[in-house]
């Protein structure tokens, strides 16, 4: 099994030890006198060593993840080395990847490459046939020529160490050599001179080598022994073992069934079954952070203590040092890096239930979920033109969306907001307008097949510049977004006018145009990328021209060269006749301008000042333009997320600090390591990997920045020596704070995508405390109340700032518009601070010296929902019962007076009473719906009063029969006889609150449990979760010996000392609980 066999994006350094041959074969030892294992790189070449042996691979080799690698098979020096590039093998021709990435050296397959094509096997194709040289290229197996010295090493880079032993490092800096003389077959990477082999060294050497192979035969027997005795096997063993990032090692375990708590996971002896933590959302994948150096054994037997065992190798570790269970936690550490983003990721945080976010709401990835293909949606739009006021005389601006399918018709059904953002800059925030006015029209036929239409009113804020913009249009019919271009052009016409002096030009002249629009001097749009200019020749053949190349804007005049301004010096205007020059201006509508060119020899003058100028624009970055995302008409996919092609290209994107939380990169790294493809973890990790620059890392609550490099250095230093490893709460007892800190950064969340900007107080200082409320009806206060009664010092008086939806002045809340109270922890807001606007959904800010900003919900709804109401499901059902029988009471009256009707004559005075007797039965009708409301409302105030005398209580439903006709009994799950009961306890050395149901029967309390959807405290929902170490608002399902579940635990924050009510949604039955704490019980 191997779990390190990829590269990383960068070499820095060799490989300290030195080459030895064993029987005609390669190995490599390291200053520790061990065998080096996995890769290593020398002189800029990759080598591999196998891992059951250590000799060194040549030919082709198959990596776990499924990629192929070829290593070279001729022995005149290069024999070993990785192949990359075009290679001929065997007499076929193949592709390996050569930039130095984490792809170095994979195989191309089924794809092209420089302009050839490969098949399913990685050879070049021409008409569809791989191309084949007899004899031609390497061989697929080693030659018998004489070995040649080489020397090798092994590379790292900031955050992944491919290397799959910890001896690897860098080497003391100087050249290095192979020992000369034909009685050595021994190379080292040293800087001292070399000095000849002597018969005893060799003997030694000899010896050595024969020992070690003994001893490693004797392992591997007795490893194979042992697992012909193992039956117990709950181990995925492709994805389990000791994996190394570099800056820090885990063990990795891979369940097939069942999750750590059902067994007993030790290390070399030491118990670490609840120091793991999980990888996964759905508790498969589990990680232990190693305390030592180089572990040897995992062993998982039952939790009951059975003699059953699996033992699982650890990378040939030798357990020097018993290890820890866990390392003193740093807590949720935060990583900052400099990382590459886009505008359209500056422009469009990520968004959660209409809130930009701020914080990832997981660390773990759902491997389940697969790439996500989108909606292939397909649109049309025409260039809209604009006056000065971004207006077209009402005019709308216009899309038109193909629906043909079902799922395209209620994508289109499902638009609920539409935002455009310009492009007119490459770099920082763009012009936004994130809620557009827009309109629909129903889907219909026409000859283009069925379409949806989109009218946007023109002239609307953000949206009146000429120029190309980004407009997104949202779905909820599967929450995606759908991006298209847009473009405003200006209704002033472009003029181009042949100046005289170019009145006759010659072949190979240069000939000029004066450009004019009305209003403007200078037309900078000629050296945008966007801008394209098109030349028809006289005999039909066009040419698209290159700025700066085949045409320069100068002094107000377009220059259009007849020779190129390049190496060769082509003629463009090499024909005598009449050309057809197209030009279309970012911003502007396309124009053609017709002139002739004439037989004879171009003479004409360099203008020396307008080369210079030339030569100086040759030196500015212009960005690029692709095309293809501006068509006006193309199908595109609707995405639900960003994913790795969003990413900036190398050498595009803005700098800025992202952080992440160091468990959230380290799971995503370990699946990146194992081979597990997984959407949200690549983009993470490549976040991560494709960082340059300074690397930050901030403790829990803590309040200054440490350097990661710095941390990285120290953690190899102590590895180097073996035994334990350095932990980052270690290494905080001597590390140097940094003076200089990020003034702000973006988050990178559990999906990949990125939070809003925030400052660097939302990371610094401790974690500020929890609020209830939030929610008031319109004109009312808002009231917000602190969880925890120790946590009411926040409050302390002077000390808070508030803010509305954003952090600046004019946002801050006036004083005398909230009412701050610590002795009650209560914070009550004014409609008035909301000038005005007290209604649907804000943002509150709080700001504290020392804690973290806090942004907090607020919302005003017509009705508030209230507590009780899940409480009286019975109450309910003894309601609508009641309405049943006197339904049917009026039923069986009905019945009765039709028949006494029809046994009356029918005279006016029948008919008279008969009148009557309708006109009393809306008065009877009246009277009943006030009996029955008086009725329920007696009830729900018993059922209140049954609730206030006990800890933990349910309203119990009536067995009672409808009159007339007998009412099935509605099956219930919970008997109501047994009372749920919630108490306080120690679980994993922290505090939970475990739910119980005594006297209830197993099975049912088991398939009710099942059957959860989902389960709040005091109007706060919890998150189930498959790790029993708790975290905050989530809830656990513990399980009794039979595997069935009997409890629920959950995290205790939510829990006030009032009244608190857990309610329980499952499918047949949900529940209101009232429970108390310990305190009050």
């Amino acid at each position: 099994m191997m779990l390190s066999q990829s590269f990383p994006a960068l070499a820095v350094g060799n490989t300290e030890g030195h080459w030895q041959k064993e029987e005609g074969a390669w190995t490599f030892i390291n200053p520790q006198g061990e065998k080096q294992k996995g890769w290593i790189v020398s002189e800029g070449a990759w080598y591999l060593l196998k891992e059951d042996s250590g000799i060194l691979q040549s030919g082709w080799w198959k990596s776990p993840s499924g990629k192929w690698f070829f290593f070279h098979t001729a022995h005149d020096g290069s024999f070993g080395r990785l192949c990359t590039g075009w290679q001929w093998i065997d007499g076929y021709c193949y592709y390996f990847e050569d930039q130095d990435s984490a792809h170095l050296g994979e195989l191309l397959t089924a794809g092209a490459k420089d302009g050839y094509s490969v098949d399913e096997d990685g050879r070049w194709v021409e008409n569809g046939k791989p191309v084949y040289e007899q004899g031609k290229g390497l061989l697929s197996k080693e030659d018998g020529q004489q070995v040649a010295g080489v020397s090798r090493s092994i590379p790292e880079v900031l955050g992944v160490n491919r290397s799959s032993s910890g001896g690897s490092g860098r080497s003391s800096e100087g050249s290095s050599g192979r020992s000369s003389g034909s009685g050595s077959d021994s190379v080292s990477n040293s800087t001292n001179s070399q000095q000849p082999s002597t018969e005893k060294q060799k003997e030694d050497a000899e010896k050595k080598a024969r020992e070690e192979k003994e001893k490693e035969e004797q392992e591997k027997k007795e490893q194979e022994e042992q697992e012909k005795k193992e039956v117990f096997s709950v181990l995925e063993r492709e994805h389990s073992g000791l994996v190394n990032l570099g800056f820090d090692k885990y063990i990795v375990l891979s369940f097939k069934e069942g999750r750590p708590e059902d067994y007993k996971v030790e290390v070399d002896g030491t118990d670490i079954t609840e120091a793991l933590t999980p990888i996964d959302t759905a508790g498969k994948l589990w990680k232990w952070e190693s305390t030592v150096v180089s572990p040897k054994n995992l062993t998982i037997s039952k939790k009951d203590g059975g003699e059953e065992k699996e033992i699982l190798s650890l990378n040939a570790g030798e357990a020097k040092a018993a290890p820890a269970s866990s390392f003193e936690s740093s807590g949720d550490l935060s990583l900052v890096i400099k990382g590459k983003v886009t505008k359209e990721e500056l422009n469009y945080p990520s968004v959660q239930a209409g809130r930009e976010r701020t914080k990832e709401s997981r660390t773990t990835f759902d491997l389940s979920e697969q790439e996500e293909k989108g909606i292939p949606i397909t649109y049309y739009f025409k260039a809209f033109p604009v006056d000065f006021k971004g207006e077209n005389n009402g005019k709308p601006i216009k899309y038109e969306l193909l629906a043909e399918t079902e799922e395209q018709k209620k994508w289109f059904d499902g638009i609920d907001s539409i935002s455009s953002l310009s492009e007119g800059s490459i770099y920082g925030l763009g012009n936004k307008n994130a809620s557009l006015q827009f309109t629909k029209e129903a889907v219909h036929k026409t000859r283009h097949g069925e379409l949806g239409v989109v009218n946007i009113p023109a002239g609307q804020e953000n949206l009146r510049s000429k120029g190309w913009y980004k407009v997104k249009i949202h779905s909820s019919y599967d929450d995606s977004t759908l991006t298209i271009p847009l473009e405003l052009v200006s209704q002033d016409k472009l003029v181009l006018q042949q100046a005289p002096e170019s009145s006759t030009p010659k072949q190979g002249e240069t000939i000029r145009f004066m450009a004019e629009v009305p209003g403007r001097m200078y037309l900078s749009e000629f050296g945008e990328p966007s801008s394209k200019l098109v030349l028809k020749k006289p005999d039909g053949s066009s040419q698209k021209l290159e700025y700066l190349k085949d045409f320069y804007y100068y002094d107000g005049a377009l220059l259009l060269y007849g020779k190129r301004k390049d190496e060769e010096g082509s003629l463009l205007t090499d024909q005598a006749g009449q050309y057809v020059l197209t030009v279309k201006l970012n911003g502007y509508g396309k124009i053609k301008q017709r002139f002739e060119v004439f037989a004879g020899e171009a003479k004409e003058e360099q203008d020396e000042k307008e080369e210079k100028a030339r030569q100086k624009d040759g030196e500015k970055d212009r960005g690029s333009f692709d095309a293809i995302s501006h068509a006006t008409s193309r199908e595109v996919l609707t995405k639900k997320k960003p994913d790795l092609s969003d990413l900036p290209k190398l050498g595009e994107g803005e700098d800025k600090y992202l952080a992440l939380s160091y468990d959230l990169l380290s799971n995503a790294l370990l699946l990146r390591e194992m081979g597990i493809s997984n959407p949200d973890a690549d983009l993470v990790a490549a976040r991560f990997l494709r960082s340059r620059g300074e690397k930050y890392f901030l403790p829990e609550e803590g309040e200054k920045f440490y350097d990661f490099t710095t941390y990285f250095a120290a953690y190899k230093d102590k590895a180097a020596k073996g035994g334990e490893t350095l932990s980052l709460a270690e290494f905080l007892t001597t590390a140097e704070a940094l003076s200089r800190t990020p003034s702000s950064f973006y988050r990178i969340l559990e999906d990949g995508s990125l939070s809003k900007e925030l400052r660097t107080e939302y990371l610094t200082g401790k974690k500020a405390p929890k609020f209830n409320g939030g929610v008031a009806q319109p004109g009312e206060n808002i009231v917000l109340e602190i969880e925890k009664t120790e946590d009411r010092e926040y409050l302390k008086e002077g000390e808070i700032k508030l803010y509305l939806e954003k952090q600046s002045y004019n946002n801050k809340i006036r004083p005398d518009f909230i009412e701050i109270t610590e002795e009650e922890g209560k914070i009550v807001i004014s409609p008035k601070a909301f000038k005005g606007k007290a209604e649907g959904k804000h943002t509150l800010i709080l700001v504290r010296k020392g804690y973290q900003t806090l942004e907090l919900p607020l919302s005003f709804e017509e009705a508030v929902e209230k507590l009780p109401e899940e409480k009286t499901e019975d109450n309910k059902e003894k309601t609508e019962e009641k309405k049943e029988e006197k339904k049917e009471e009026k039923t069986e009256e009905k019945k009765e007076e039709k028949i006494e009707v029809k046994k009356e004559e029918k005279t006016e005075d029948n008919k008279e009473k008969t009148e009557e007797k309708k006109e009393e039965k809306p008065e009877e009708k009246k009277e009943e719906e006030k009996s029955e409301k008086k009725e329920t409302v007696a009830e729900e105030k018993k059922q209140e009063e049954t609730d206030n005398s006990s800890d933990v209580s349910r309203g119990e439903k009536e067995n009672k029969k409808p009159v007339g006709k007998e009412k099935p009994e509605k099956k219930k799950i919970i008997d109501s006889s047994s009372k749920p009961t919630v108490k306080k306890k120690k679980h994993h050395k922290r505090d939970v609150m475990e739910l119980s149901f005594p006297g209830e029967d197993e099975e049912v309390v088991d398939s009710y449990l099942r059957s959860l959807t989902g389960i709040s405290v005091n109007r706060i929902p919890y998150t189930e979760t498959l790790s029993s170490s708790l975290k905050e608002k989530e809830y656990y399902l513990e399980r009794d010996s039979e595997d069935r579940r009997s409890t629920v635990l959950l995290s205790p924050e939510s829990f006030t000392k009032a009244t608190n009510i857990i309610s329980m949604k499952a499918e047949g039955q949900s529940m209101a609980l009232k429970a108390y704490t310990d305190e009050q019980a």
